[in-house]
């Protein structure tokens, strides 16, 4: 039917004619005129919601090589803005294609591209082979080595596609070809270019795809967005899911997924399917690049490489079949029963707990919990046999697939240790830690999951070793390094003293983990100074620990020779929480001082808490100016206040010549109507005007519209905007962001610190300049007072530290300095000497003195910075002072 249509059809000259049609080989051919000039259509190949894909021969060249033809309709769109879009779109992605296949065979050459009849036309090299699909056969697992190969090879397609700046995202197994000649993979169907067929225009004029790129099981959630740009870890997302495809034998959409944090669960033992056979430190690559928040993933393909790199002798080593059975990991940082041991004698009962963050040591006393003694284990199986790591195994193959029955499973005792052992650490309340809880849950490395059971269970030098191996495969964690020092203390039983720090791990409103990139951030600092402080307390001749992180390059720095622990909360960035975690550290009688919290709703909400309880609180983040008009004893911040944030991103505005400025924010945030109100005060009382547009003013709505939003502001004759979003406790900095992709460089835009962030750089590398967005920084290497902070911290953290960062290292290094300037250090003693006109502090930010009347600091620092191209960066964009017009003037490496 459909052959004698296009014959009927071809007697028209603007449809190809059909000159013949045949079956074979079950298929049915049909050749035709494509267009005069244009390849022979042969067959079709394909038809999606986006295109259409034709078998074709190139019959204008000599040699008439079997090539594909993509066929792409016209956006469906009466806005002519929308085609010239997709036109525009069509040219660079189809630009990009060539370069692509000139530069890489694995990537099919394009031959010609061209539009016609409403339609745009890819002309590409035809891959003779099989897909990968044919190879990933259901319940058949691939090794380890097989597995990182295939890895390893897309990989290396891939770095020279983000080279390009291109982004793929639509990596499936049906997309990639195993090529007949050589066997090698390669990459086709770039998915950028079939959604030129999906532009349209919204109710507001914005120009955007109107159906999300990707396949179901491969696709990262953040794609579904058809608003989010496009990142080289969308790319990182589908690869890992298909080697774990590989290796576990089952499609991904099959796979179950934790219902609080969305991560993909699947190297665990289940009834109908055998154990994933895999090193851990493949494992946690793997985990890495699927991580279900884009932030937490691998960002660079160079990075996962690098990593595989580091575990190549030990896969190359491993047999192909008898690999040691990986111990699993789960997103509340316990592991899963099944792979300790494969025995299913015993049936696992199920404890219960109504927290999120577990207790190692209260499961380890359930007296209810059957335990039996092993059958010998074979050689390369003793190092799993430890009895809390089954134990608590038990609890997260329940607690985290309910779905899947927990199977029987024989659990092994508690070794004895030749080493001493202390008491079991006492249990904590839920979300706090100094070391027996993940509390970070994005980072959880297996030997990290073991140093927090061994610390749990009181077995401190086990615990010190294994968060000493975690450190080496994670650098850039701080938690580990935390948890590390106190372990360090606990094992050589130094004496100490004890703050805690409060951060936010943000969660949505279902508990699920969505960002600890701030917590991660905060818990950096303090974790460096106590690190000076702890590296004093090994001795010279202390071989165990030589090892010990920074004793090559940090100056140790004594406390009175003691040692100093640090208990980690999280607040979530939820009021009821932080109240929670408040009332928990004030109970707490060996805390001397918190540092905490972050933003200033948080602070706001906690600050009576502390103080009825004379218990410090310096707060790193908080700069509402509410706690000055109503000053707290017990409060203290090392974060300057409003009206000196206000004040460097007035004079900005003055500086450019704009005296009329459109201010957005969150009336109901105590960091964000501050701000505005100190931003008003000061820059009317210069000249200036300041104007809030109708209904769209508050950038906390659920309904907030940037592109009305800054057409409003267009509208009234303003240049300058005023972003004043809060410290990620709303969609507020979501919201800013929109209004700095959508405006471009089309106003002036000034915003506070909470912008300092890797997604303001990911939205600049996207546009063409960024010359009119300043914000409001409080610290810079190239500009820090002290000078051995950022060289000690890169060496550190293998990686530049930020603002927040500083200022938690500064709290900690006011605190230190108050423990060491008492004789006898108490609650009350923190006060008093923070408060006293004669205290001072020297920190990565400058000379810290408080004001005893309301705990604002001296002489804050207040910068404004501006973003500048920086290739050897991430997004290839950075932050410096403004003063600094280029990175190089900043005394950076760009190159």
């Amino acid at each position: 039917m459909e052959a004698d249509a296009l014959r009927r059809l071809g007697t028209n000259s603007c449809i190809p004619e059909l000159f013949d049609r045949f079956e074979e080989n079950d298929h049915f051919y049909l050749v035709q005129e494509f267009l005069p000039g244009r390849p022979l259509i042969i067959h079709l190949l394909g038809e999606g919601g986006f295109a259409k894909t034709y078998l074709a021969a190139q019959i204008n060249r000599p040699d008439r090589p079997m090539c594909v033809v993509k066929e792409i309709p016209f956006p469906q769109s009466n806005d002519p803005r929308v085609l010239e879009m997709a036109r525009r779109r069509f040219e660079r992605e189809a630009s990009a294609l060539r370069r692509l296949g000139q530069k890489n065979s694995c990537i099919p050459e394009l031959f010609d591209c061209f539009e016609e009849n409403d339609h745009f036309y890819l002309v590409q090299e035809f891959i003779e082979g099989h897909p990968l699909s044919q190879e990933l056969i259901p319940d058949r697992q691939w090794t380890e080595r097989q597995t990182v190969a295939l890895v390893r090879e897309v990989l290396e397609i891939l770095k020279v596609v983000h080279q390009e700046n291109i982004v793929h995202r639509d990596i499936t197994p049906a997309n990639l070809i195993r090529r007949e000649t050589d066997g090698k993979i390669v990459l086709i169907d770039f998915g950028a270019v079939k959604e030129i067929s999906r532009f349209t225009a919204s109710s507001t004029g914005e120009i955007l795809t109107s159906q999300a790129i990707g396949t179901s099981g491969y696709m990262p959630a953040e794609q579904y967005d058809t608003r989010s740009i496009p990142r080289p870890c969308n790319d990182i997302y589908p690869i890992g899911i298909i080697a774990i495809q590989a290796l576990t034998g089952r499609n991904p959409n099959d796979l179950p997924r934790d219902p609080r944090t969305g991560e993909l669960v699947w190297n665990y033992l289940i009834l109908d399917s055998p154990a994933v056979q895999i090193s851990y430190g493949f494992r946690n690559i793997l985990t890495r690049m699927v991580r279900y928040h884009f932030q937490e993933r691998y960002q660079s393909v160079v990075d996962i490489l690098r990593d595989l790199n580091s575990i190549e002798s030990v896969v190359n080593i491993l047999p192909d079949r008898d690999v040691p059975v990986t111990q699993p990991q789960s997103e509340n940082g316990n592991l899963s029963v099944a792979d300790v041991l494969p025995d299913r004698d015993v049936p696992v009962t199920q404890p219960e707990s109504e927290s999120d963050n577990l207790s190692i040591v209260s499961i380890l006393q359930d007296e209810d919990m059957t335990v039996t003694p092993p059958n010998p284990p074979q050689p390369w199986r003793r190092w799993l046999l430890l009895g809390s790591v089954g134990i608590a195994s038990a609890l997260a193959i329940v607690l985290l697939i309910p779905k899947i029955s927990p199977p029987n499973s024989r659990i092994p005792s508690p070794p004895t240790s030749s080493s001493p052992t202390a008491s079991p650490s006492p249990t904590s309340p839920d979300g706090v830690s100094s070391g027996e809880k993940l509390l970070v849950q994005t980072s959880a490395l297996w030997s990290k999951q073991r140093g927090i059971i061994e610390f749990a269970s009181g077995n401190y030098p086990e615990s010190l070793k294994m968060f000493k191996q975690s450190w080496k495969e994670d650098r850039r964690d701080p938690e580990t390094l935390i948890y590390m020092n106190n372990a360090l203390l606990k094992a050589i039983g130094a004496d100490h003293y004890t703050i805690a720090i409060v951060v936010p791990i943000r969660r949505n409103q279902y508990g699920k983990i969505v960002s600890a990139t701030l917590a991660e951030e905060l818990l950096r600092g303090i974790a460096q100074a106590q690190t000076e402080i702890n590296s004093s307390l090994i001795k010279a001749n202390d071989s165990s620990n030589k090892d010990f992180p920074g004793r090559d390059f940090l100056q140790a720095k004594p406390l009175k020779n003691k040692g100093l622990k640090v208990i980690i909360a999280d607040d979530s960035n939820i009021k009821a929480e932080a109240v929670k975690k408040a009332n928990s550290l004030v109970q707490n009688p060996e805390i001397l001082a918190v540092i905490g919290h972050y933003t200033s709703d948080m602070t706001v909400e906690t600050v009576d808490i502390y103080n009825n309880n004379k218990l410090v609180a310096i707060s790193p983040g908080s700069t509402t100016e509410e706690l000055t008009r109503k000053p707290r004893k017990f409060f203290f911040r090392t974060a300057p206040t409003t009206s000196a944030e206000a004040e460097g991103l007035v004079d900005r505005l003055l500086s450019v010549g704009q005296k009329k400025v459109a201010v957005f924010y969150n009336p109901n945030s105590p960091f964000s109507a501050s701000l505005w109100e100190e931003f008003k005060k000061q820059f009317e009382a210069k000249g200036g005007q300041t104007f809030r547009i109708g209904n769209h003013f508050d950038l906390s709505k659920n309904d907030f519209n940037a592109q009305a939003a800054i057409e409003e502001v267009e509208k009234a004759g303003i240049k300058a905007i005023a972003l004043f979003p809060d410290g990620q406790v709303t969609n507020s900095l979501e919201n800013a962001l929109e209004m700095i992709k959508i405006n471009a460089d089309r106003n002036w835009i000034v915003g506070p610190w909470t912008l300092y962030e890797p997604r303001t750089l990911e939205i600049a590398k996207s546009l063409k300049s960024v010359d009119k967005l300043a914000i409001s920084l409080f610290w810079h290497p190239s500009v820090s007072f002290d000078k051995q902070f950022p060289v000690n911290a890169e060496k550190l953290w293998g990686g530049p530290v930020n603002t927040r960062s500083a200022l938690t290292y500064d709290a900690a290094k006011t605190l230190i300095e108050a423990l060491e300037m008492q004789a006898q250090p108490t609650r009350e003693g923190m006060q008093k000497t923070l408060a006293s006109p004669d205290f001072k502090a020297e920190g990565a930010t400058g000379i810290i003195e408080f004001d005893s009347k309301t705990g604002n600091r001296k002489n804050p620092p207040k910068r404004v910075a501006h973003i500048v191209p920086c290739s050897t960066t991430i997004y290839g964009m950075i932050f410096v002072p403004i003063e600094f017009p280029t990175a190089a003037a900043a005394g950076l490496k760009c190159q």
